[in-house]
């Protein structure tokens, strides 16, 4: 793929490598170096040791790596301060430079002189192995052995190729026409012959598709379709369930089939509770590519239902449990040619979320009507239409006859999922002692859920709770342990709006605010729920800011820059940058049925995949595609350029944005080169040989002095740093 973006690039990224000067001393007595004619040979001018006198550009990056950014003063953004820099991508940026920028006394050998031209690179290389630092590396524990940024090679250049292209393909999307689309595609098809070139990597995945008389391409086909049996939502949503359960098991190793939605539920709850408890584990390989058509079914069907209530009423108005039931229970809706509504309006979504990060109010009603369309427990019609207090999904019990009074009804949807994990977590049943009286489970929280949203359906719900501080000591261990920590004002808090209280109560004793949560960076969000989670343990933890890295840690340990960049920013962040995206496009609803045929004729009609595969210097001739771009009815190309064309405006947004982030990244990777060139004159270096294969390097900045204990071992014909002693400091 990347020789074929190569070809379709309109430019070449051309990036730039930044001078790291250094001046490298041994204390040793020196030469004179006025008025030496090289041409003699003076070998009284060359280095002792030019493996020790190269190293010195490494003793320099060990510097740097064993202080943070912060510490070393450099002017970084606050994301990046607390890092240490990579000391090998320090030693890369080196190589590009010329032998004369880096200050060195000595010559090297006949080859290489102290004022050579030539690229330290092409030095480095004659010494020292491609990769510097032995497997078999040993450090002392006071050596700095946790995760280091790096910033080279941050961009894979796939990626950097495909920005290339970026522009070219955002300006065929500019077309009203669908000739923009056809003219890029003429491009493409005159470069289909490249493709021979990925084959052996991508035909596993593609005869994986094929197996089984193509049952994944099916299988992603009644993904984006209605099956006959889906009249209404509550059918749809039951048998996405009935799905996404047989993908979890498979991508769990668990060869169990169900087809009932209650089974599907139980067997998702009892996943949920083994995998918190460790017990089982997901395995993701090739093979997992089977269980996709069932997870996408799920996401497609909740979307879906979850689009069919307008931006309006979502955002302003407080949606009951009836109108909500209205629809669920009600036929799928049709549009006017008469098919059933397929797809979702990607960009009115991002309208909403949008909304609900930055009007901490309004943000409250969506939250809490989102919560009631896909939550809320209310099956019955005219079940408590007013809302009063019902007992829909009563939570008591008389425990002494064994009433039973558990909620269930062949009509619900994911609150049953909810209920069945609580019943795996916490048990069927609260009993409180002494008063002979049980609670249960699965009706306690589809009750609170119905209470959060206005609709009181637990019938003694509120009367519990208002007890509950009185009659705690009664109650399981694990919940006294809970309720201590409500004092008698917050819980009372809590059982007024328990959805406010974690929306925006910033006093509440949880320690966590769900708005709060939305501009928090995305890596700092796990520090968030350290209070929840002390919130169910009777045990003090400690959260550990900084930990022990020299013990187990590994050199040189280089962090991700775009997992570093991405995750200083927050949800409201992206939401934002999205929604403002989009808004600038016309947009259209996601066509779920354009995809459904794109897999159907995948594997049926005159242009399957099995059959283009047999010629692929012809593949995308074979799925459909003719030379001037344009594509062959009921063609798997044909439906290509289709979901192209009808989602322009989102893919022109999205576009927009890949664009201005990668702008972003590159200018941030400069501005911390920038940065680490700052202080390149500054940091002095000088060593001493403690025997022809070790050397004391002694490293100083400002007021900072280091030393360190380097070893080398020779591999082949060339050096590999095998050991590595901090000293002091």
């Amino acid at each position: 793929m990347k020789k074929l973006l190569s070809l379709l690039a309109a430019a070449s990224i051309f990036s730039s490598s930044a001078a790291l000067a250094v001046a490298c001393k041994v204390d040793v007595k020196e030469q004179n170096m006025d008025n030496v004619d090289f041409n003699q040979d003076d070998t009284s001018n060359y280095s002792k040791n030019p493996s020790a006198d190269i190293l010195c550009q490494f003793a320099k990056g060990l510097f740097v790596s064993q202080n943070s950014l912060e510490n070393l003063g450099l002017n970084v953004e606050e994301s990046l301060k607390s890092f240490h820099y990579s000391s090998q991508d320090y030693l890369e940026y080196i190589k590009n430079e010329p032998i004369s920028s880096l200050n060195y006394e000595k010559n090297f050998d006949k080859n290489f002189s102290a004022d050579d031209d030539a690229s330290f690179g092409d030095l480095y290389d004659k010494y020292f192995n491609e990769d510097l630092v032995a497997k078999e590396l040993k450090t002392n524990n006071t050596l700095y052995k946790g995760k280091v940024l790096s910033s080279a090679n941050t961009l894979p250049d796939a990626v950097n190729t495909i920005n290339t292209i970026l522009p070219l393909l955002a300006n065929s999307l500019a077309s009203p026409t669908i000739s923009g689309i056809t003219s890029i595609f003429s491009l493409l098809v005159t470069f289909q012959g490249q493709i021979g070139a990925i084959k052996d990597d991508i035909e596993p995945y593609i005869k994986m598709l094929g197996e089984n008389n193509d049952q994944i391409l099916k299988d992603l086909e009644d993904a984006f379709s209605f099956s006959k049996t889906d009249v209404t939502y509550v059918d749809a949503i039951q048998n996405s369930i009935v799905g996404l359960a047989n993908s979890i098991n498979g991508m769990l190793n668990i060869t169990t089939k169900v087809s009932s939605f209650d089974d599907a539920s139980v067997t998702i709850a009892k996943n949920i509770d083994n995998l918190i408890n460790g017990n089982l584990k997901f395995s993701f390989d090739t093979n997992s590519i089977k269980y996709i058509p069932g997870v996408v079914k799920f996401v497609r069907v909740l979307s879906i239902y979850l689009d069919n209530f307008s931006e309006d009423q979502v955002t302003n108005k407080k949606l009951k449990v009836e109108d909500v039931l209205k629809v669920k229970q009600g036929q799928i809706s049709k549009s006017s040619d008469g098919k059933l509504n397929n797809g979702f309006d990607f960009a009115k979504w991002i309208s909403i979320f949008k909304t609900m990060v930055n009007d901490p109010e309004k943000g409250l009603t969506i939250f809490k009507n989102i919560i009631n369309i896909l939550f809320s427990t209310h099956d019955t019609p005219g079940y408590g239409s007013n809302e009063d207090e019902t007992d829909e999904t009563d939570i008591s019990g008389i425990g002494e006859f064994g009433q039973e009074v558990e909620y269930k009804n062949d009509k619900e949807i994911y609150a049953r999922i909810i209920g069945d994990v609580a019943v795996e977590l916490l048990g069927k049943t609260i009993d409180i002692n002494g008063v002979n009286k049980k609670y249960y489970v699965s009706n306690l929280v589809k009750s609170l859920i119905n209470k959060g949203i206005g609709y009181n359906s637990g019938l003694t719900l509120d009367y519990i709770l208002k007890i509950i501080p009185s009659i705690k000591d009664m109650l399981p261990e694990s919940f006294k342990t809970i309720f201590d920590k409500f004092s008698e004002l917050e819980w009372n808090k809590l059982c007024e709006d328990w959805i406010g209280y974690i929306w925006n109560n910033k006093t509440n004793v949880l320690g966590v605010n769900i708005y709060d949560l939305f501009s928090t960076p995305v890596d700092q969000m796990s520090n968030k729920f350290n209070s929840l989670l002390d919130l169910f343990t009777s045990v003090d933890k400690k959260y550990e800011s900084d930990v022990d890295n020299n013990k187990d840690g590994i050199f040189d340990d280089k962090s991700s820059f775009l997992e570093i960049y991405f995750g200083s920013r927050s949800l409201k962040d992206y939401i934002n940058e999205l929604g403002n995206s989009l808004k600038q496009y016309e947009t259209q609803s996601v066509n779920f049925d354009t995809l459904a045929n794109l897999f159907h004729y995948l594997y049926e009609g005159d242009y399957t995949l099995k059959k283009a595969w047999n010629n692929t210097d012809q593949l995308l001739s074979g799925l459909g595609l003719n030379a001037d771009g344009t594509s062959r009815q009921n063609s798997p190309m044909y439906y290509v350029t289709q979901l192209l064309y009808e989602n322009r405006g989102i893919i022109k947004g999205l576009i927009e944005i890949v664009q201005k982030e990668l702008a972003s990244i590159n200018q941030k990777i400069d501005s911390l080169k920038s940065a680490i060139l700052s202080i390149k004159n500054e940091i002095k270096v000088s060593y001493e040989e403690a025997s022809s294969t070790q050397f004391l390097y002694t490293v100083s900045y400002k007021n900072k002095t280091m030393q360190f204990k380097i070893q080398i071992i020779k591999k082949d014909t060339k050096y590999q740093v095998n050991g590595i002693n901090y000293i002091s400091n």
